[in-house]
């Protein structure tokens, strides 16, 4: 076939996929080492996109759809569910020990439509290595960013001026990479926070800590085993749980909440989903 006629039909939509790469057009090939969520491997780089070549995102099966909500302005003081969300579940997602764990979250986001919101810590590089991945889902409001201080200190043991100094350097980076404002949404490390400490963090502007009501309990080393036990038990309607990006035992996981939340008919949302800032 000639070449000019053989893009015409290209163009046309006449010339199939096994046509183009007998023709030597590159088409990306996603049947070998699927994921469990059909899409491909966990952890294995998705194929490149050659030039000119329409490769629809819509092939990708989305299992969670964005929330239909009715949003309430945000709570003042701490908030551990989300009381006035029927049917509504939050997974927040602490630290980033692991750059590994928060690139497969984030690929689990991509190839169900989790939503997730993180709770960063910024001195970890995982949250500048997955950049380039992330920030078109925090762009999309698929993921949202939050505050968890810069090193993860516990706030009651360190001085006012040392609390302004932790919330305000990850603040600033999440607004000058990812474009966030991360406000009012601060979880402070290990739950650990009083009066004080809530008074300085909302003269930044912090102005809502982010508690949860059931934990994954993977800030350290759990089996899968075991996460899935904490997940079953605490995965559930108007409930805030915790998770943690640190450890890799949750990537072997993500089958299992998805079909968790499935099961139990649930939403996942953000924390901007369902609030709206003052």
């Amino acid at each position: 076939m000639e070449r000019r006629t053989f893009l015409e039909l290209l163009a046309a939509g006449v010339i199939t996929a096994a046509t183009g790469a007998a023709a030597g057009i590159f088409l990306p090939k996603l049947i070998e080492e699927k994921s469990e969520f059909g899409f491909g491997k966990m952890g294995a780089a998705l194929p490149p996109i050659a030039e000119d070549v329409n490769v629809y995102p819509s092939a990708i099966p989305i299992i969670f759809e964005p929330p239909r909500v009715t949003q309430v302005p945000v709570p003042f003081g701490t908030i551990s569910s989300i009381p006035h969300h029927p049917g509504m579940f939050a997974l927040t997602v602490d630290d980033g020990i692991s750059s590994h764990v928060v690139r497969e979250y984030t690929r689990f986001a991509q190839e169900t439509g989790m939503r997730l919101t993180f709770f960063v810590t910024g001195q970890y590089p995982s949250w500048s290595e997955n950049i380039p991945e992330l920030r078109p889902l925090v762009e999309s409001g698929q993921i949202q960013m939050a505050n968890h201080t810069w090193t993860h200190p516990s706030l009651l043991k360190v001085s006012n001026g040392q609390v302004s100094s932790e919330l305000g350097q990850t603040h600033d980076f999440l607004l000058k990479n990812y474009g966030v404002d991360a406000t009012p949404y601060f979880r402070p490390p290990f739950g650990n926070h009083d009066e004080r400490i809530d008074s300085v963090a909302a003269s930044l502007g912090y102005t809502t800590a982010v508690m949860w009501h059931g934990s994954l309990s993977d800030a350290g080393q759990i089996t899968p085993d075991q996460l899935r036990e904490f997940a079953g038990k605490w995965i559930g309607e108007k409930r805030i749980v915790i998770g943690h990006a640190n450890f890799p035992a949750v990537t072997e996981c993500f089958g299992y909440i998805k079909d968790l939340i499935l099961e139990r008919k649930l939403q996942p949302v953000t924390l901007n989903d369902l609030y709206l800032k003052r």
